[in-house]
């Protein structure tokens, strides 16, 4: 094998990948000759994807897994079969995300935003790390998103339980993610596992002027007539190109470039307390986290 990234040589794992930016993903990937595995709820849109990439492409080298990440034993049914039906795993693509109009509560007991934004991907990331690992290098890339902008870490309402607010909940999940992808790419420094946030918009850089509410505003409805594909191009970019392999810990916008995600992410404090609450959430021992 080449020494340098070569995609045709890669397998990668795209959750929430049977529509959506998820599906532009891996589309562009298997187009590219990759290896790749989506995940979804529904077995008939599992493989209603799975027909349509494989068509587009003429890649037979897709599958699919199904898979519910609102919960846990959804992530670590995942990775089991992730684990036992492929030697190999280079590339891990958190897309799978959502929000709800009202309050939810999932079986584990977490509010359902913060689970399928926050809390599964911690594990599911966990759990897979070790093959990541042996499989290096690798690189994790977590789906963000333009919101977390406006978010704020309040560990008295982490779970958005008092007064659920929908847009509430869903900032402060994203910003709970970046906070995870942030805090696992200082863990991983110095190894051959690189860990950045993707976002499909990210474009607000250039309007630090406008308060941050009325930005987000401003822009979103732009976003609503983005083709998909460009949506897709900053996890297509980040998975693919040979020219990333020491990016660790950045947010890259759908114009391929590294950008600055608000201050507050970049509190390592914040996000080392989160990453505590979070393994006790999840069922995750201190200890047996070693990178």
């Amino acid at each position: 094998m080449s020494s340098r990234w070569n995609i045709q040589e890669k397998t990668v794992l795209v959750t929430g990948g049977t529509r959506g930016i998820g599906h532009a993903t891996a589309t562009a990937l298997a187009a590219l000759g990759a290896t790749v595995i989506i995940t979804g709820r529904h077995e008939e849109s599992g493989a209603n994807a799975i027909a349509s990439i494989k068509q587009a492409t003429g890649n037979p080298k897709v599958s699919f897994v199904q898979a519910d990440l609102a919960s846990l034993a959804g992530a670590r049914h995942l990775a089991d079969y992730i684990t036992n039906h492929f030697s190999q795993l280079h590339v891990l693509i958190n897309n799978a995300g959502g929000t709800n109009r009202e309050y939810k509560i999932t079986a584990d007991g977490l509010e359902a935003t913060f689970a399928t934004n926050h809390a599964s991907i911690f594990l599911l990331t966990h759990l897979l790390l070790p093959l990541l690992k042996s499989s290096a290098p690798a690189r994790i890339l977590n789906v963000n998103s333009i919101m977390h902008r406006s978010g704020h870490i309040n560990f008295a309402n982490l779970q958005a339980e008092k007064g659920y607010d929908q847009i509430y909940a869903y900032r402060q999940a994203k910003l709970a993610n970046l906070h995870f992808t942030y805090t696992l790419a200082r863990r991983l420094q110095g190894t051959s596992v690189t860990v950045n946030a993707v976002d499909p918009l990210g474009t607000y850089q250039g309007a630090r002027s406008i308060p941050q509410p009325l930005a987000i505003r401003l822009i979103l409805p732009f976003f609503k007539w983005m083709p998909i594909e460009r949506a897709a191009r900053s996890s297509i970019y980040m998975a693919s190109s040979p020219d990333v392999d020491n990016l660790n810990g950045k947010y890259i916008n759908f114009r391929k470039k590294v950008i600055r995600s608000s201050p507050t992410s970049y509190d390592e404090s914040i996000g080392e307390q989160l990453w505590s609450i979070t393994a006790d959430l999840v069922g995750l021992e201190q200890k047996s986290l070693s990178y």
